[in-house]
């Protein structure tokens, strides 16, 4: 249980602490992101690693001291009830089922160990001198929080970084309830493929879950139009997570433009240092043996016929039941409704992003080596799950819609 008290303070009391500066409803996730960029960004420039997190913590725990106004207590109803039940669950199986999914075991939680080891992102594992590292490049935020993990519980077990992935799922689903109403946001534990899944869920240690939970909050904020420079800090927190990240944070960015005017300028210090510090880091360390998508987009116009099977592909992973059940189905559904009862500009921002993403996605497809059908089956459940804070968004809309007209009839 090491782990799991690590996990739960040390993320929770930086990310009260950001909170007391920027303002948030997600503490635990402010904390995950922030810690992971700080070690990023102090790792690049080889500042000791131990002093880094002495300094956080210390740092932390002043900023909980400032008195401040208390925040408001998160309310307990049936939603909420309903909402924790399959959490409790997946912490139960956390505890006592051990990882077995390749990817999380063999690329994530290895850079995680060898940063733990050494004390660097740019030291001997990442040149491949103690072991090959199929997916060296791959962006370096979430292993550094378990590799802080494994430090401070003195241990390279994985059991001890578990928790990282139902907490994440927790404080999402807490706070997209703000934006997006109680019961929507109560069906998120419930999905099978962030619950039941071991391709990509809670229960696995990919990092699809932290996308979802970082590109989820950053376009809460959209709806939100409040605060560019907690926009900038979501957006600079999914930049360091996946290599996808990256460009789902610019599609967010084009619509911070419009959404924020001339204050999206507050957002750009955080995600442009992030950026810098990924770009800077992949220049420092040799490549596995990733697919260079960028580089292959100029064939696009010679794979157009692989488009087609890959949108088919996907549309056939978001309605099978077993990993999503109604999901996909509701969403639609829901956005028809909207359009009848004409509230289309609901649809807009959403609609924006579920389109824009999907049709990048598509375009990987097109242009990768792979064969469309078996890269799809290995990575559309995942990518899918990236986008579902917009989708319930849709969902939390109509919802609301026909609540009201319920209470003014």
């Amino acid at each position: 249980m090491t782990g799991l008290l690590v996990t739960t303070i040390a993320f929770a009391v930086i990310g009260l602490a950001l909170c007391r500066v920027v303002g948030s409803t997600s503490p635990f996730l402010l904390g995950l992101g922030s810690l992971g960029m700080t070690l990023y960004v102090a790792l690049l420039l080889h500042v000791p690693m131990i002093s880094t997190l002495i300094v956080l913590a210390i740092a932390g725990i002043v900023l909980l001291l400032v008195k401040r106004p208390p925040s408001p207590r998160p309310t307990i109803d049936a939603a909420a009830l309903l909402m924790c039940l399959p959490l409790a669950l997946l912490l139960f199986v956390t505890a006592v089922v051990p990882l077995h999914d390749f990817d999380g075991r063999a690329f994530w939680l290895l850079k995680a160990k060898a940063i733990a080891t050494e004390h660097l992102v740019d030291g001997p594992f990442f040149h491949q001198q103690t072991t090959y590292d199929a997916r060296n490049r791959y962006p370096l935020l979430v292993p550094l929080d378990a590799a802080a993990v494994m430090v401070a519980s003195r241990d390279l077990d994985d059991q001890h970084v578990r928790w990282l992935y139902p907490m994440t799922l927790l404080g999402l689903a807490i706070h997209a309830r703000k934006w997006i109403g109680a019961w929507p946001a109560a069906l998120l534990p419930w999905i099978p493929q962030f619950a039941v899944t071991q391709d990509g869920g809670v229960t696995s240690a990919y990092n699809d879950v932290i996308v979802a939970a970082f590109a989820g909050c950053a376009f809460l904020e959209l709806v939100d139009r409040r605060s560019p420079l907690r926009f900038g800090l979501w957006l600079a927190f999914l930049t360091l997570t996946k290599s996808e990240g990256l460009p789902y944070a610019i599609v967010l960015v084009a619509a911070g433009v419009f959404i924020f005017g001339k204050r999206i300028a507050a957002s750009l210090l955080p995600f442009t240092t992030a950026v810098l510090t990924l770009l800077i880091w992949r220049s420092r360390v040799p490549s596995g043996d990733e697919e260079n998508f960028i580089a292959r987009l100029p064939l696009v116009s010679e794979k157009l016929d692989r488009l087609m099977p890959a949108a088919l592909g996907v549309m056939r992973h978001a309605t099978r039941f077993d990993t999503w059940g109604l999901f996909w189905i509701a969403t639609i559904g829901a956005a028809i409704v909207l359009l009848i009862r004409r509230r289309g500009r609901d649809l807009i921002l959403p609609a924006y992003i579920l389109s824009t993403m999907l049709g990048i996605y598509l375009v990987a497809y097109a242009v990768s080596y792979w064969a469309v059908r078996d890269l799809v089956d290995q990575s559309a459940d995942r990518l899918l799950m990236q986008l579902v804070v917009p989708a319930l968004y849709v969902i939390g809309r109509t919802q609301a819609s026909m609540s009201a007209t319920a209470a003014s009839a």
